[in-house]
């Protein structure tokens, strides 16, 4: 009965890019040998379509946004071990939100503040040639105002994974 498309993008800019590194934490593209934070500035977009099919369809379509800043670390505690945490906060400067029932069309006034908040972990351990580890991505979403329509999104994303560098 219901159905949920959601696509969440984010760019970044990291300042301290000759010290502090992201792939190192999710990719493994780089090894991190000392622990390194950075400000990050950051976009954030999100896009959802949502839709309702009981008695009459019902609509929800949702484009927006961000732009704000925030701060990553990667934690370097022992050789061979690398802890990362990053948080970016943005503030929605651009929002198409609308809802459909049937043929009538209600658009969704913009309400300040609504938020887009990507947050990331990771631990990772890797000897000679092999890694492994967990990540986790945290994207929370507030739209809307409570009086009127209020949309929260919550999505957790944790990956485990072991891999070979050549």
């Amino acid at each position: 009965m219901l159905k949920v498309k959601t696509l969440n993008v984010n760019a970044f800019y990291v300042f301290n890019s000759s010290r502090f590194s992201y792939p190192a934490a999710f990719s493994q593209s780089y090894v991190q040998r000392r622990s390194a934070g950075s400000f990050l500035l950051a976009v954030s977009g999100q896009g959802q379509h949502a839709t309702l099919d009981w008695e009459q369809e019902m609509q929800l379509k949702m484009t927006n946004i961000g732009i704000g800043a925030g701060y990553g670390y990667n934690y370097v505690p022992a050789q061979n071990w690398l802890l990362h945490i990053s948080a970016l906060p943005t503030f929605i400067v651009y929002s198409n939100t609308s809802m459909t029932f049937g043929d009538n069309r209600i658009p969704l006034n913009y309400h300040f503040p609504e938020v887009i908040i990507t947050g990331r972990g990771a631990i990772v351990h890797q000897w000679s040639n092999k890694f492994l580890g967990l990540s986790m991505v945290f994207n929370f979403t507030n739209i809307g105002h409570k009086e009127s329509l209020g949309v929260h999104n919550i999505k957790w994303r944790v990956r485990t994974f072991f891999g070979f560098r050549f």
